[in-house]
């Protein structure tokens, strides 16, 4: 009857221990889907992160293209001004130059 009664014990802790490993094996489980779903989402966001990085080169390059652009333009207007500056100067010391007196 001891002999039973332990049997009887030992059934029901084997029992109780066969559902326990059942619910930590189910949440196991869940676990890894949590993990699988959220590694997802990381590699969704590093792909949208990678996206914006490269809109934000795209946009740069675009940027710095019209700067440059502009500084060009803004370079050849510079230089044409100078030039008109230099020409005027020159006629302005022609009309005004003094000649010396004739001897005569």
């Amino acid at each position: 009857m001891d002999l039973a009664a332990k049997l009887t014990a030992a059934e029901k802790r084997n029992e109780e221990l066969q559902t326990e490993v059942e619910r930590a094996t189910i949440a196991v489980s869940a676990m890894k889907a949590e993990l699988e779903t959220k590694q997802q989402e990381a590699r969704n966001e590093v792909a949208a992160a990678e996206e914006r990085i490269l809109a934000a080169h795209a946009d740069r390059d675009e940027r710095v293209a019209a700067m440059e652009a502009e500084l060009r333009n803004a370079e050849t207007i510079r230089r044409k001004l100078h030039n008109m500056v230099q020409e005027l100067k020159g006629n302005i010391r022609v009309f005004a130059r003094v000649r010396p007196p004739l001897r005569k």
